[in-house]
């Protein structure tokens, strides 16, 4: 499920002989309801083994963020995912920065506290921020500066998140 996109996609995982396919549908700003729907047609989710997953700014249609709802609603979707793939091994990956916003740290601490201890994290907030201060320019290739990712910042999540997912597959 993915909000503020403005189409449809299609995802495949593979691992040797096994291969994965999810549809994602654009739900706009409501990723809980759009999360229920898709969790209600997905194929063998008892074989499912990672579960990836993040609600990032882009779900505030404002970018006003109310915390301690984002705090809730991060453990609704947790319980619900958790729900659906019981035998997972659950990622919660941390938004992306956007620069000079202080909030994003603050929305990922909340985020942290929403989730039960075992759920492993992939600090993407942390990888984007140290490859831009590498990169030494004033603004940075990932992500434009108001925030949103550019094609290359998408390409190198997908690696990172790609690469993070492979190492805990048995």
């Amino acid at each position: 499920c993915t909000a503020a996109e403005g189409g449809a996609g299609v995802v495949t995982t593979r691992r040797g002989s096994l291969t994965a396919t999810t549809l994602l549908r654009p739900c706009a700003n409501d990723v809980l309801t759009c999360v229920d729907s898709a969790l209600s047609t997905f194929p063998n989710a008892s074989a499912i083994k990672v579960v990836h997953f993040n609600w990032g700014w882009e779900q505030f249609e404002d970018y006003s963020i109310n915390l301690a709802a984002y705090k809730a609603e991060i453990g609704n979707l947790y319980a619900k995912l958790q729900t659906a793939f019981p035998s997972a091994v659950f990622v919660w990956a941390t938004t992306t920065p956007i620069k000079g916003d202080a909030s994003i740290t603050t929305m990922n601490d909340r985020a942290l506290m929403a989730l039960p201890s075992d759920v492993k994290v992939h600090d993407l907030h942390a990888s984007i921020l140290n490859y831009c201060e590498k990169e030494g320019s004033e603004t940075c290739s990932l992500h434009e500066p108001a925030g949103p990712l550019t094609p290359s910042g998408r390409r190198y999540a997908a690696v990172a998140v790609s690469s993070f997912i492979a190492k805990l597959i048995p």
